[in-house]
C-alpha cells in the first residue's frame, strides 16, 4: 500500500521534513529540535518533540501559593486531560484534539478569567465547574463559562437528547417541565413508549403495577 507523502504537513508544532523509514517521519518541532515520529502517533499522541509536555508540566509545579486551591486542581485537571494520551478519558479530549488556549497555559491568566466571569471560591463542590459552551472546541476564555454539575452533564456529548415541543432536551429537562419524574421517564421509553407518551402520561400509582408494568 502506498503511504501518503506527508512533507510539510503541520501536527500541533511538528512539521513534516522527509521520511525516515518505513512509518517514521522526522519532524522539526516549533521549538528547533528535530526528532523521529511513527505516522500513527502523529497529531495523536505526538504534537510536538516533548516541548510542550515539558511546558505544561512546569507550568503546573509553578509555587505561587495557590497549589492547593480547588480553581488550581480544576486548571491541573484542565491541562492533564488535554495533554496526556494516557488518561481514560483520553478520547474524549486529546483524541478529538481538544486543546487548552495558550493564554490559559498560564495559571495566573486562567484564575483572573475564573474570578471575573462567575467562579465562587466559596461556593459549595458542584455549584460552579468550568464548561465548554461548544463541545467541539477547546477551553478558551469565548468557549468556557462557569456552570453547575447538573447543567454541566446535560451539556455532555454522550447524553441523550429528545425532540419534544419543537426542542432537543434531555429526560432531565423534560422531567422540569412536565413535572414527570425523571427515572419514570427512563423507565417508560426503555419499555418502548414514545417520549411524548413517556412525558406526558400523568402518573397512576394505584394502577401503575398493572397498566404501565404492562405498557397499558
Amino acid at each position: 500500500m502506498k503511504l501518503i507523502d506527508l512533507t510539510g504537513q503541520r501536527f500541533g508544532r511538528l512539521t513534516v521534513l522527509r521520511r525516515d523509514h518505513g512509518k517514521f517521519w522526522e519532524c522539526r518541532c516549533d521549538c528547533g529540535n528535530t526528532c523521529i515520529v511513527n505516522r500513527d502517533h502523529l497529531g495523536r499522541d505526538t504534537n510536538s518533540c516533548g516541548c510542550l509536555r515539558r511546558e505544561v508540566t512546569s507550568a503546573m509545579h509553578r509555587r505561587h501559593g495557590e497549589t492547593k486551591t480547588r480553581l488550581h486542581k480544576i486548571w491541573c485537571s484542565m491541562n492533564e486531560r488535554c495533554n496526556n494520551p494516557n488518561t481514560d478519558m483520553s478520547y474524549v479530549y486529546f483524541q478529538r484534539g481538544i486543546k487548552v488556549c495558550d493564554e490559559w497555559k498560564s495559571y495566573e491568566a486562567f484564575r483572573d478569567w475564573a474570578l471575573a466571569n462567575g467562579y465562587d471560591p466559596n461556593a459549595k463542590r458542584g455549584v460552579t465547574t468550568i464548561d465548554r459552551i461548544d463541545n467541539d472546541k477547546g477551553y478558551s476564555p469565548d468557549n468556557c463559562r462557569w456552570i453547575s454539575q447538573t447543567e454541566n452533564r446535560r451539556n455532555r456529548r454522550d447524553i441523550r437528547r429528545f425532540l419534544f415541543n419543537g426542542k432537543m432536551l434531555t429526560t432531565g429537562e423534560i422531567s422540569e417541565i412536565t413535572g414527570i419524574p425523571v427515572a419514570l421517564i427512563g423507565d417508560r421509553l426503555r419499555k418502548g413508549w414514545s417520549i411524548e407518551r413517556a412525558a406526558l402520561q400523568p402518573v397512576r400509582i394505584t394502577s401503575r403495577s398493572k397498566g404501565e408494568k404492562n405498557g397499558k
